[in-house]
């Protein structure tokens, strides 16, 4: 069938789709034929000049991808994505300024789309506050304060504390406890929007709703939150890496919830810390199969039922204690690959606030039979951990690692899932 037959039957979006797919493919050059086909024969729909924007950016060519995006942004800017599309290419060059205009100009044309170009606004406010520079300096502050534990030394400490039957909590902040985290009021007020888009998302993330923004007894947990942080003994934080990635995607939630996360700890006095992707490389270097073969009681909470039954097949742990938690519920199909366990833990209470008051009466009640807790539930997870710690116990929060141990590929670092699964 002639090409041209081809396009009057597939269609230009159907045309774009599979260049997207060539180009994610790694076939820059097939995808970059079609897209030139759209933007010839096309070039009224912002199909062809957006795709093959986002290739050239792809390839480093950020000059010829800022002025494809222009053109797809000129071709329609009633059109969010477009426009969303040049704004933050706009961003991640510095152009801050025109970021502004081009959300501005869309506005124009779609007043409907008002609060969400005030997040955008918000956003763009934030990296002028603390462009990345900044946030790489609050890094490196860190890191250099002589606190900072590397992979061998975070290993040290939980293998004195298991030896000297002292109490231990290793917990990680990320994304979705940046989001929320206490920031003063006056710079709640100043990003308000973003903050609250934010917040919204990772509830959404954790529990398929935000219905609990505001609620008061959700909102307390963020009390109980900032305790678990003043009170751990090693937290994981991001890294210089991380930070240079968030800016460079323009994360509209990475970039202020790690930054924040820095801001909080930049000053403490007490705590030590490690990467927040310790929990990989302990795991890399063959920590936890030494540290479950050793004569200890080992608790879990997970969303795995049979996690408990893996590390002792496997590795020969002590289980004595396993607690149940509903996995994250904002996640329901595959998406790039990446496995869904909507299910997996059969249970049907919403982890907050029934299954979060029940742990935490469990754990409140001690002393616990298990001496080292493996810790995986997200947000909720570094508040067991604190209270793990008061009971005089370990606490390791090890998150996603724990799907892995499953079968389970939930992040891109689990893609080789041979190097984690258990048998």
């Amino acid at each position: 069938m002639p090409a041209s037959s081809d396009k009057a039957v597939n269609g230009p979006l159907a045309m774009a789709q599979e260049g997207i797919r060539l180009r994610e493919a790694g076939d820059y050059a097939e995808a970059a034929g079609i897209f030139k086909t759209l933007i010839d024969d096309f070039p009224h729909l912002v199909y062809g000049w957006q795709e093959m924007a986002v290739l050239h950016a792809l390839q480093g060519a950020a000059q010829p991808a800022l002025r494809l995006f222009a053109q797809a942004f000129r071709t329609d800017p009633a059109d969010f994505q477009p426009c969303k599309h040049l704004a933050l290419h706009q961003i991640k060059l510095g152009l801050l300024r025109d970021a502004r205009t081009t959300f501005k100009t869309h506005l124009a044309a779609s007043p409907q789309n008002q609060a969400l170009i005030d997040t955008y606004l918000d956003f763009i406010g934030f990296i002028e506050e603390y462009p990345e520079h900044r946030a790489l300096a609050l890094v490196n502050h860190i890191e250099k304060g002589g606190r900072f534990l590397s992979p061998a030394l975070v290993e040290d400490r939980i293998l004195t504390a298991v030896d000297a039957k002292t109490p231990l909590s290793l917990i990680r902040l990320g994304d979705g406890e940046g989001a929320w985290l206490f920031m003063d009021p006056a710079e709640e007020q100043k990003y308000a929007r973003l903050y609250e888009a934010n917040r919204r998302k990772t509830l959404k993330v954790w529990f398929g709703t935000d219905s609990h923004y505001k609620s008061p007894s959700f909102m307390a947990t963020r009390q109980r939150l900032m305790r678990a942080i003043r009170n751990a003994d090693i937290i994981g934080i991001p890294t210089g890496l991380r930070i240079a990635h968030e800016y460079k995607v323009s994360g509209l939630n990475g970039v202020p919830s790690s930054v924040n996360i820095l801001r909080q700890l930049a000053d403490a006095a007490t705590n030590q810390y490690c990467t927040q992707d310790t929990h990989i490389d302990l795991h890399l270097r063959g920590f936890f199969p030494r540290l479950l073969a050793m004569p200890i009681e080992i608790g879990v909470i997970s969303c795995h039922p049979d996690l408990g039954y893996r590390l002792a097949k496997s590795w020969g742990a002590r289980v004595v204690q396993a607690l149940i938690v509903p996995e994250e519920m904002g996640f329901t199909t595959v998406i790039d690959g990446l496995t869904a366990i909507n299910g997996v833990s059969g249970m049907l209470d919403a982890h907050f606030p029934i299954v979060f008051n029940r742990i935490m009466e469990t754990l409140r009640q001690g002393p616990l039979r298990a001496r080292v807790w493996l810790v995986a539930a997200g947000y909720f997870g570094k508040i067991y951990c604190d209270a793990i710690r008061d009971s005089g116990a370990i606490a390791l929060d090890i998150g996603s690692i724990v799907d892995g141990w499953s079968g389970n590929i939930t992040r891109p670092y689990l893609a080789r899932i041979q190097h984690f699964e258990l048998a």
